[in-house]
């Protein structure tokens, strides 16, 4: 019963809600789609009732896994999953070609969130890893950014939104993250230099900058009496974030809510950048 009364009929506001923030009738490619971050954001888009999907990944077993699930709880579900390596330039065009073919849609939300941060102190940093942080974190987002947009372009599309996931690391410091800061910092200007090229285009480009989040790769040591007592010290909120917390900023940016925004960069962290030194 409870279920019931919560309707739209019954609460405007929730109508009202879910056309400000509708994401029903877009077509959304995740890159990074296999774990973490992208995993969530996929069955986030779907749980708010998108149903046209390109998820891409180097993983394909776990991308195929994250698909049978989805295409269980929505069977109406239109997906494809697409094996890519965003390192690699010339794979991304195969990769839209790919994704078009199989779902029949121009994609019109891209979520740049794959990437990569290995801990390394700067003395022992090496050229290989310092170009393999930057060309996924950096130098990938650029170039499936662009091709979203040549082709939003081609079809004619004027309403597109790209979402760069950046990081409080491109806009502080840690040891250890030097040149994943340089790539998220890199990112971040990117984002704000690519928005005012392509506002002719009718394509909006934004960038989240997520703290400490609880993730598969992160719960174990932040879980620890070592991790929480970090939390405390550098955390306002003295917590991690849950995947569920970014939920709004996603749909906000997914949707026409944000219909006046690009450029902006969005941080979701507790308080961590704007706590006191």
């Amino acid at each position: 019963m409870v279920g019931k009364q919560s309707t739209s009929k019954s609460h405007p506001g929730a109508e009202f809600l879910s056309k400000k923030f509708d994401v029903t009738n877009k077509a959304i490619l995740i890159t990074g789609a296999s774990s973490g971050f992208g995993e969530h954001f996929a069955k986030m888009y779907a749980e708010a009732g998108c149903r046209v999907f390109a998820l891409l990944a180097r993983r394909t077993d776990r991308l195929e896994d994250l698909a049978a699930d989805l295409r269980q709880s929505y069977p109406d579900i239109n997906i494809a999953t697409v094996q890519c390596d965003v390192s690699k330039t010339e794979d991304i065009p195969r990769a839209f070609d790919e994704a078009e073919k199989k779902t029949g849609r121009c994609f019109d939300v891209i979520v740049n969130n794959a990437g990569i941060g290995p801990v390394v102190r700067v003395l022992n940093e090496t050229e290989e890893s310092y170009n393999m942080t930057m060309d996924v974190n950096t130098r990938a987002c650029f170039f499936v950014a662009q091709e979203a947009v040549k082709r939003l372009k081609a079809a004619e599309q004027r309403n597109g939104s790209i979402i760069n996931i950046s990081s409080i690391y491109g806009k502080r410091v840690g040891h250890g993250h030097a040149v994943y800061s340089i790539s998220k910092a890199a990112l971040t200007q990117m984002t704000k230099a690519m928005a005012i090229e392509v506002l002719g285009e009718g394509v909006r480009v934004n960038s989240v900058h997520p703290g400490f989040f609880r993730t598969e790769l992160t719960q174990d040591y932040y879980d620890s009496p070592k991790g929480d007592a970090f939390l405390k010290k550098h955390v306002p909120m003295e917590r991690l974030g849950l995947l569920e917390e970014l939920d709004g900023v996603m749909l906000l940016l997914a949707s026409d809510a944000s219909s006046f925004m690009t450029g902006a960069e969005l941080l979701v962290d507790g308080a961590h950048t704007t706590s006191s030194l």
